[in-house]
């Protein structure tokens, strides 16, 4: 048969993989929402996944149609093969024309495998990006905490050194 099922395997396995960064996106992105305070924010980083998602499923529609074309590929291509089988002339028309069908499905193959790897890209550097955003948020609420902390110290130093005062102005005043 002249048609490779290789670039065939090779966007089912990509897909996968698409699955796979799409679920770990979807996991940081609940964690980034998880940890922001501002409804704006969290407004924001909802319409960013939004529109992530909405690009996910478009790939993932033209997949499936790429494996539907690519299976009816294969189905005409043994139907073919059969007739092919009747008459010399035929079968020399079959293989041009498989050939040439061949040829199409390894291109849309080779472009749905592009489209897969550079949506794999933009979603690894999306969950680069949440997650630093998301450590460097931790460490100003960290360090937000620290100053609270420090404030309330100082405050209650300052309270305590009025005390003294007041205490050491009663002394005297008796």
């Amino acid at each position: 048969m002249l048609f490779s099922w290789k670039n065939v395997e090779l966007v089912k396995v990509e897909s996968q993989v698409l699955d796979e960064l799409f679920i770990n996106l979807q996991e940081a992105q609940e964690r980034c929402a998880n940890a922001l305070i501002d409804m704006y924010e969290i407004e924001e980083a909802r319409e960013w996944f939004g529109i992530h998602d909405k690009d996910v499923f478009t790939l993932k529609q033209i997949i499936i149609e790429f494996l539907n074309q690519a299976k009816k590929q294969h189905i005409d291509g043994e139907i073919s093969s059969v007739r092919s089988r009747v008459s010399s002339r035929s079968k020399r028309s079959a293989t041009s024309s498989c050939s040439s069908k061949t040829k199409l499905m390894e291109a849309k193959a080779k472009a749905a495998v592009l489209e897969v790897k550079a949506v794999f890209l933009k979603e690894r550097q999306a969950l680069r990006m949440a997650s630093e955003e998301l450590e460097l948020r931790q460490e100003i609420a960290q360090a937000k905490g620290e100053e609270k902390l420090h404030e309330q110290f100082e405050m209650e130093q300052n309270i305590d050194g009025m005390n003294d005062y007041r205490e050491k102005m009663k002394v005297q005043s008796t």
